[in-house]
């Protein structure tokens, strides 16, 4: 499935207009609208320093394939039992 997202700042509160849409004419697409908050943004933000943190734990010192795959063979033996 395609998708495509833009913001923008509304400039009156009783019309859109959406131009250069990467849609064929005639297609048909479903658009939904949901209001950009700075609480969400402020999530993402700490989201992102959050992978960033968690990658460099291992930077100096990183996993070995032989690591990795031990982690994923105990889980799934885990869950197995």
């Amino acid at each position: 499935m395609k998708s495509y997202q833009k913001s923008l700042k509304l400039e009156t509160t009783s019309s859109l207009v959406l131009d250069d849409l990467p849609f064929k004419e005639g297609e048909e697409i479903e658009i939904i609208i949901i209001p950009k908050n700075q609480q969400q943004q402020e999530l993402v933000t700490e989201f992102k320093n959050l992978l960033k943190e968690t990658q460099a734990l291992h930077s100096e010192n990183p996993l070995t394939e032989a690591e990795i795959k031990a982690e994923i063979d105990a889980a799934r033996k885990e869950e197995c039992e």
